[in-house]
């Protein structure tokens, strides 16, 4: 599942496999501090930056994580990743995204989430695919409702954040039996999944 070529656009946006050069984009992108307010990460200065995407490569090709950098008109303006992946249990985890400030509250975030959703489930047979974020992140929380994910229940001081406060989490997700009203209802005039591309860069 986790292809280092792996490429999934549609006409809003393309998810492309991070690289080692994107550091300089992602870093031009992510110094306002209020993008990772609720990050377990504070990526807003180059060397964090460049130590995340190393790392998030090697995770790559270790299979525990396929990172994407997010891309409107070749322009990258944030990042994502499916990670927590099980084939015994047909189960993947939909994570680790963040956009710069001037995308969001656009329809950029959701036609990600679309995306890997629509790989996850049609072409990769998924059966859950879950996702998680800090109990006090209102606007996320109200995104992931808003693409129809389910509350699950939180974990208590589940994770360690920078700045050493410890992150209540919690879970959502959403069903492969859940997902064809998904995308009848809350995607029906999202751009499908055009193509999944295979591609060095």
């Amino acid at each position: 599942m986790f292809r280092s070529d792996l490429v999934l656009e549609n006409a809003a946006v393309s998810l492309r496999p991070m690289q080692l050069h994107h550091v300089g984009e992602l870093s031009k992108i992510a110094t306002d501090d209020e993008i990772w307010t609720y990050f377990v990460l504070d990526l807003s200065g180059t060397g964090a930056m460049r130590s995340y995407v190393q790392s998030s490569i090697r995770l790559r090709d270790a299979g525990v994580r396929m990172p994407f950098v997010i891309c409107v008109d070749d322009e990258i303006v944030g990042s994502t990743a499916f990670g927590a992946y099980s084939d015994r249990d047909q189960r993947v985890e939909i994570g680790w995204s963040w956009v710069s400030l001037g995308v969001r509250g656009s329809p950029v975030n959701m036609n990600a989430k679309f995306l890997l959703m629509s790989y996850a489930f049609d072409q990769c047979g998924m059966e859950r695919v879950e996702f998680k974020t800090d109990v006090l992140n209102a606007r996320a929380r109200c995104a992931l409702e808003k693409i129809g994910a389910v509350e699950e229940g939180v974990l208590r001081s589940h994770t360690a954040m920078h700045g050493l406060r410890r992150r209540d989490t919690v879970y959502y997700s959403v069903l492969r039996h859940e997902w064809p009203a998904r995308k009848a209802d809350i995607f029906v005039d999202f751009s499908p999944l055009r193509q999944t591309v295979h591609s060095g860069g």
